[in-house]
């Protein structure tokens, strides 16, 4: 018998789905073998592991992340707004399967599993790097100002994405208010969290450096694949 050919879309795409009709915690890697008709070993070519078939969602978020600064007239929004364009786009992508993202990011924080949370930490400064880079987050200072503004938006991303976690409201509009509030909270807070390049209300992409931006955003995506 032929081994069947699969993709790692059809992985993540059949574990999600197994997902949604038990758990995350009761998914296996063999139940996923099952449902698709490969062998364990045609799952560990694309997956060397359970979790890393949920780094592929976040991947998939960061994915449309990236997609939708994709617009031409992005680079011309407020900072705020860009910001809230591209948390909002990471979230809306993972919406579909909020309870697994849920149980997923439980499963992580089980006492046993370290190595998983450290897994974690570098998922979230991974996902806050390519944030920072849509957004063009700008700053004419030092290095330590760049610090605090990446920190404070690691703190904004980090309190939607709870808020967002068990946001029944339609098309998380909870969720997005929280978000507006935080970021208006910061811009009044200035230059402590947005650098006075940050604070301009917008900005032509005619210049070189918008020019640049767009034109390798197409090599930064292609990075996640």
């Amino acid at each position: 018998m032929v081994p069947s050919q699969v993709t790692t879309k059809q992985i993540l795409d059949t574990a999600l789905q197994l997902a949604e009709e038990q758990s995350w915690a009761a998914l296996r890697l063999h139940n996923i073998a099952e449902k698709l008709d490969i062998t364990l070993d045609q799952i560990r070519n694309h997956y060397s592991q359970k979790d890393d078939i949920a780094e592929a969602l976040f991947d998939r978020a960061d994915q449309a992340m990236l997609a939708a600064a994709n617009k031409s007239d992005f680079l011309e929004q407020p900072l705020k707004e860009r910001l809230q364009h591209l948390i909002m786009a990471w979230l809306d992508e993972l919406a579909p399967h909020r309870r697994i993202t849920r149980e997923v990011l439980q499963y992580k924080m089980l006492p046993l599993h370290v190595h998983l949370q450290m897994h974690g930490l570098t998922r979230l400064s991974r996902t806050m790097q390519w944030l920072c880079e849509a957004a063009v987050l700008e700053s004419l200072d030092s290095s330590m100002r760049r610090e605090l503004e990446e920190t404070g938006i690691t703190g904004i991303y980090l309190l939607s994405f709870q808020h967002w976690l068990s946001d029944d409201s339609v098309g998380s509009e909870s969720t997005r208010q929280l978000l507006s509030r935080l970021l208006n909270r910061a811009e009044k807070l200035g230059g402590l969290i947005f650098g006075p390049r940050n604070t301009i209300s917008g900005r032509s992409t005619t210049s070189e450096f918008s020019k640049t931006h767009r034109h390798s955003k197409g090599g930064d995506e292609a990075a996640l694949h």
